[in-house]
């Protein structure tokens, strides 16, 4: 892939684990990739460096991923999102919080843990 045709995905998640996991991942694939901790960090970087395409966890502290959901909606229209969860403590609510995320805008959902084979699927349907 030449540079400038490379995909940029921004990642967020509140694990450092997970960042930097998917960051690693999708890197290997060719990805550009920017990483934030939270809500508030991604909504900083998608006005001054727009992402191809914003894979985002559901349950974070302050700003969760419905609410980050509603805003990029509202700032990027047309960039695609991908909610991603896994539960943790909030297993209960996995379920409902993912297809909420999808009656909001996510243009796909993905329950943690994921291949990394599920992931370039739903990536490469999104991007073309």
């Amino acid at each position: 892939m030449k540079n400038e045709m490379m995909p940029k995905v921004l990642v967020v998640d509140d694990d450092p684990n997970v960042r930097h996991s998917l960051k690693r991942d999708l890197q290997r694939k060719g990805y550009k990739v920017v990483c934030a901790k939270d809500g508030h960090e991604a909504l900083k970087r998608l006005e001054f460096n727009r992402p191809d395409i914003i894979l985002t966890d559901v349950f974070m502290p302050e700003m969760d991923g419905l609410e980050l959901i509603i805003k990029i909606k509202k700032q990027a229209p047309d960039t695609p999102v991908i909610a991603m969860s896994g539960g943790g403590a909030h297993t209960n609510n996995l379920a409902c919080m993912l297809s909420t995320s999808e009656v909001l805008g996510a243009a796909a959902i993905l329950h943690k843990p994921f291949s990394q084979e599920r992931l370039n699927s739903v990536l490469s349907g999104l991007l073309i």
